[in-house]
């Protein structure tokens, strides 16, 4: 298993860890592509949901609190590509995605490498940015009264593909969407743990084209 690697100086663009505003879209200066298009090698990196918690989740009128925190298994297949990941930035949605939950970074996550052929771990502590609103809020509720509340994760990061010392790296961003993480709050510490029948991710890949360039 390989450790979380901090990335070196002149590898990859500067990472500011502190995160300061909620998940966004990628920048409208990227493209989208499916990742047969996008990069030679065919076969992204791989994020599930290993595990994750929810404590101190709790509803007054409007006003929810919470914090998540949640650890991703990061598998890279290839024996081409080696991604370098900055700017790590992630978000919890609720009610299949239509609304945000804003979150930020509470433990901000360092740059980092996927090596090639390899695994790894990234854990991310998030909790409430900004109020999302009565009607969220009281979803919420509703769901913990039931002991089973259903939250969306996402994290957005830009990513460098280094093939070699010699050919240049592409560069991107990815975004990494676990639409449906489960928790179940039916212990009696208060404390909503993940099921093991949640978790899995879907990964975009959405590369910054040259100056100039148009994307086939």
């Amino acid at each position: 298993m390989a450790q979380l690697t901090p990335l070196g100086a002149g590898l990859t663009p500067g990472n500011n860890p502190h995160i300061i505003r909620p998940l966004s879209a990628p920048p409208s200066s990227v493209s989208a592509a499916s990742s047969s298009s996008s990069v030679s090698d065919p076969t992204l990196p791989k994020f599930k949901v290993e595990s994750a918690t929810v404590t101190q989740l709790n509803v007054e009128g409007s006003k929810l609190t919470a914090t998540w925190d949640f650890t991703l298994l990061a598998a890279n297949p290839s024996r081409k590509l080696e991604p370098y990941y900055s700017r790590v930035q992630a978000g919890v949605r609720y009610q299949d995605g239509c609304r945000d939950v804003y979150t930020l970074v509470k433990n901000p996550f360092p740059s980092f490498v996927l090596s090639r052929r390899n695994q790894t771990r990234v854990s991310l502590r998030l909790g409430v940015w900004r109020q999302p609103g009565r009607q969220v809020a009281q979803g919420i509720s509703g769901e913990r009264k039931s002991e089973l509340v259903s939250f969306g994760f996402r994290l957005l990061a830009k990513v460098w593909f280094e093939y070699s010392r010699i050919l240049p790296a592409e560069r991107g961003w990815m975004l990494v969407s676990c639409d449906r993480v489960d928790f179940d709050f039916s212990g009696k510490n208060g404390t909503g743990e993940m099921t093991s029948r949640s978790g899995q991710c879907d990964v975009d890949y959405y590369p910054i084209l040259p100056l100039g360039s148009t994307y086939q």
